[in-house]
């Protein structure tokens, strides 16, 4: 029995190393209608754009190559004589007979597993490493390693791979919670996205604001099924926009990612991604202000904060101010901002529907404020910010309401950060507070009971705290 498998083996190897063999002379053959050079390298390269855009990729350049490799290599390649042959091996084979025309999936992403499909797999990541137009021995046996390994093991090693844009730290690598890095990255290790790109527009990418991304590798367990998809018994991580929510409430300064990317290291299926998702946020060139910086000392408590939103997250508290406050902090325009910020501050502290501003105003500088002056202050502020809001969403005049603020002793710019710095400290406390097992409506309460006794929040809860020690 050991040597009808080996047996097998060695005849698979064999089918499966003319399959590349025969695909490079096809190559050779058709070169010129490539350039002369090897159809897998016309959409690799990466040019440097001019001093201060850092990288630059002509996308539309790229997808057409892309676009065109893909149709000739199904087309063709397929067809050949030494394909069809291994295609049949495949699927009489006992080696693939668990996965041959099963679903194979990771984390809900499904993969099928036709002859086809792994032939394909199979080709694509060898000719990803081909240098020329001769068989390479060496790069064959591994990927046919690869191939074997995906086939059998249980387990995969994924990496989930996301770029952070505006963002830079102290550090070149620092560790979260659930296996997830910051860590930064080169142009290089960038560029390996393009090929999955495929944004409209005639537009390149500029990658020139990524120094660092979000990482994750972790070993997922594989399941194949042929009908109904088992249930998966592993807890998942917390998620990529939890963190990035953590890393905006944490401090000033805008940060986002536009694409990710997971990608299985040790698996031939799925070379390139086999997840990619897309933001576009439209932000203008960054001033300072939108600049995101992380200090070393801020690392422990971002950490306890990730932990904290996951726990939010999980529960589904608080969620419609921080997905509001996500909404603002990628606005294009300074007024959309300002609207999203109110929405998501009376979202907080305006429980009942019809409750007024004077209401809102009083809570949310008896929750902030400290003393009688800076209670009194913030609630002229948000006063102001209330009108100013209602005059955006009634179509007033930019002119008129630069005159409106001039008169009121402001200027736009400081009232939408002050604002911004309300909503953060707001979210942070009432997050806090509701790990704590306080309910919101318990947190209004306890509000509205500060007020009627003329206090600050803060002092409300040193008096609760003393009188329970008495």
């Amino acid at each position: 029995m050991m040597n009808k498998d080996k047996n097998e083996e060695e005849k698979l190897r064999e089918i499966f190393e003319n399959a590349p063999k025969s695909v490079l002379l096809l190559f050779e053959e058709k070169k010129k209608a490539f350039g002369g050079d090897l159809p897998t390298k016309k959409f690799q390269s990466v040019k440097r754009g001019p001093k201060g855009q850092g990288l630059i990729f002509p996308l539309p350049e790229r997808r057409n190559n892309l676009v065109i490799f893909k149709n000739w290599f199904w087309n063709e390649i397929l067809q050949l004589n030494s394909s069809k042959g291994c295609i049949s091996e495949i699927e009489n084979s006992s080696i693939f007979r668990e996965v041959i025309n099963a679903t194979i999936s990771i984390q809900n992403y499904p993969y099928y597993a036709t002859a086809e499909n792994i032939l394909g797999s199979f080709l694509e990541t060898y000719l990803a490493n081909q240098i020329d137009l001769h068989f390479n021995e060496e790069q064959f046996s591994k990927t046919y390693e690869i191939m074997l390994k995906s086939i059998r093991d249980d387990f995969v090693t994924v990496e989930t791979f996301i770029p952070i844009e505006r963002f830079t730290m102290d550090n070149d690598y620092i560790e979260l919670i659930d296996g997830w890095t910051i860590q930064r990255v080169s142009d290089e290790r960038l560029g390996e996205l393009i090929p999955d790109w495929h944004k409209s527009g005639e537009r390149s990418m500029d990658l020139g604001m990524i120094q660092f991304a979000l990482v994750r590798v972790s070993k997922e367990k594989r399941l194949v099924f042929k009908k109904k998809r088992p249930k998966s018994e592993v807890k998942e991580p917390v998620k990529p926009d939890v963190i990035m929510t953590t890393l905006r409430v944490l401090k000033e300064g805008f940060c986002s990612f536009s694409n990710w990317r997971r990608k299985p290291i040790d698996w031939l299926f799925y070379r390139h991604s086999i997840s990619l998702g897309f933001r576009s946020t439209n932000i203008p060139s960054p001033t300072p202000l939108h600049r995101y910086h992380l200090n070393t000392d801020e690392i422990e408590e971002l950490k306890e904060y990730i932990e904290m939103f996951r726990y939010l997250e999980e529960r589904e508290a608080l969620e419609v101010p921080i997905r509001r406050f996500n909404f603002g902090s990628e606005r294009e325009s300074g007024y959309d901002q300002l609207i999203d910020y109110m929405i998501a501050l009376e979202s907080l502290y305006l429980q009942l529907e019809g409750e007024l501003s004077f209401r809102f105003s009083l809570r949310v500088s008896t929750f902030v404020g400290g003393s009688r002056e800076e209670r009194s202050e913030l609630f002229n502020l948000l006063r102001l910010a209330y009108s100013l809001r209602s005059k955006i969403v009634h179509g007033v005049s930019s002119n008129k309401i630069n005159r409106y603020l001039k008169k009121e002793g402001h200027s736009f710019g400081t009232l939408l950060i002050k604002v911004e710095d309300l909503l953060r400290y707001s979210i942070i406390r009432f997050a806090k507070l509701v790990k704590s097992s306080l309910s919101v409506k318990n947190i209004i309460e306890s509000i509205d009971d500060a007020l009627s006794q003329g206090v600050s929040f803060s002092q409300y809860l040193q008096d609760i705290d003393k009188n329970q020690d008495s």
